[in-house]
């Protein structure tokens, strides 16, 4: 219990706070308060309360449309990126930064793997849960490891100015943003390539 309130809280909240740091790329004057990322936080948290209360009906239609528009948002966000943005070569994969100042290399680096917090598998309202879990699990691995190394690989060759995008933490709040930025040359561009992160959190991920 006290695992899945922490990932609706994190979800709401990663949400929020990147829908704040747009704001702030399309109107740079624009400082983020704290009590306007808590309203954020409740208004994601709202909708997919919302959705999951009153939508049941239509819940796995929509579930449908959001892994659509999961796909689609790969190759809308990768295809600009690697076709406009700036080209690296190898040595991207044997350089590594330790900005955070961690006593150690590898400790800088399984620090940046908090991902599998988010693992969460409600089991318990499952039918046929002993085999529609482990089909899921292994599927959803599956699915998500293919289509986030692509990105990874994608972002890694493209990142572009690396400092700029480490700058850009203490303005955007997230340095991907900057990169996007970086690549499409477009404040614009990055805004719809930004457009469909935050539809699984606005829909049904309690």
């Amino acid at each position: 219990m006290a695992g899945w309130q922490a990932v609706t809280a994190s979800v709401a909240y990663l949400t929020a706070t990147q829908i704040q740091g747009l704001v702030v790329l399309t109107h740079p004057t624009f400082v983020p308060k704290p009590w306007q990322t808590m309203l954020l936080f409740w208004a994601v948290l709202f909708s997919a309360v919302f959705i999951n209360c009153f939508t049941n009906q239509a819940l796995a239609r929509l579930e449908r449309g959001i892994l659509i528009l999961h796909l689609a948002g790969f190759v809308a966000v990768l295809v600009p990126l690697v076709c406009l943005g700036p080209h690296g070569d190898g040595s991207v994969f044997t350089t590594f930064l330790n900005e955070g100042a961690w006593p150690t290399q590898p400790l800088s680096f399984f620090v940046g793997l908090p991902a599998a917090v988010f693992s969460l598998v409600m089991s318990e309202e499952i039918q046929r849960a002993s085999i529609i879990v482990p089909r899921t699990i292994i599927l959803s691995t599956l699915i998500n490891g293919l289509l986030g190394f692509g990105m990874v690989l994608g972002l890694i060759f493209c990142i572009g100015d690396v400092q700029a995008a480490l700058a850009a933490q203490e303005t955007l709040g997230y340095p991907f943003l900057e990169i996007f930025r970086q690549a499409v040359k477009s404040v614009a561009g990055t805004c719809l390539m930004f457009s469909d992160l935050p539809s699984p959190s606005t829909t049904s991920f309690p």
